[in-house]
């Protein structure tokens, strides 16, 4: 019989994939201002002919640190976590029978990839021994024709992971300026597009007028997608990543309620 302790540890990979997934939202909406700084550079135009002297500014935005590449560390914290949920949750239900060595929750891109040669894939038939009702539980979790039936891919990121990092394509679009005052004129926002990843300065807004300072500091709302490459290629990482969250949990309740059935 499946003991109710199976549950644990996919519980406790859960919340932290959970707790992952908060700090990648913290890291990218909007941009965290420790990835990167913005200053106000002026300068004086020469004037010519008669005009008179102005003052010349650049709202120049640098990145700290490698903003892709940090953060697509958090991506394969949560994508591990989640993965590692299941995992764990298939292993406890086959270890309560026999142990069986590698058992890996049955991931595959499409529902009918779990059938090989008209049976269950190994991983598959290990659980329906062990509990029986493993099988018709996850194909109620696979519906046909499901919108997310397509996010069950998402192990193929975590086998990414293992050899290289998932870099999301980040993409600023608008800078909130706050408070910010030119010689009476207020501007709220800019709207501009540019990539995160600017080692050199990278002029944001350039404008002239009498001297300007930033009295807060500037808001990045930036566009975080997946790559081409991916299983979720251009798709909001949030999104893919919480529609996950969500099948996973789904998942972790079906089997309890499985579980408890059985008791």
């Amino acid at each position: 019989m499946v003991s109710r302790d199976v549950l644990v540890g996919p519980r406790l990979k859960l919340s932290r994939a959970r707790r992952h997934l908060s700090e990648f939202v913290e890291m990218t909406d909007p941009l965290s201002t420790s990835l990167y700084e913005l200053r106000v550079v002026s300068t004086v135009q020469i004037p010519q002919r008669e005009r008179a002297e102005a003052m010349v500014h650049k709202l120049i935005y640098k990145s700290l640190q490698p903003v892709s590449q940090s953060v697509a560390l958090v991506i394969g914290d949560v994508v591990h976590n989640l993965r590692s949920s299941l995992d764990h949750l298939a292993t406890g239900i086959v270890n309560s029978k026999t142990y069986q060595s590698n058992t890996k929750f049955p991931m595959r891109g499409t529902r009918e990839e779990l059938w090989s040669d008209g049976k269950p894939i190994r991983d598959l038939a290990l659980m329906e021994d062990a509990l029986p009702g493993s099988i018709s539980t996850i194909q109620s979790l696979r519906p046909h024709g499901s919108r997310v039936d397509r996010y069950w891919s998402f192990h193929k990121l975590d086998n990414d992971d293992k050899h290289n990092l998932i870099i999301p394509t980040i993409i600023v679009n608008k800078v909130s300026l706050g408070e910010f005052d030119n010689g009476g004129i207020k501007i709220g926002e800019i709207t501009n597009t540019f990539s995160v990843d600017q080692n050199l300065d990278y002029v944001v807004w350039s404008w002239m007028g009498p001297r300007s300072s930033l009295k807060s500091i500037p808001v990045l709302d930036a566009h975080v997608t997946f790559g081409d490459s991916t299983p979720f290629p251009n798709e909001s990482v949030k999104d893919a990543l919480s529609a996950v969250l969500s099948l996973v949990s789904e998942t972790l309740d079906a089997f309890e309620t499985l579980i408890f059935s059985q008791a």
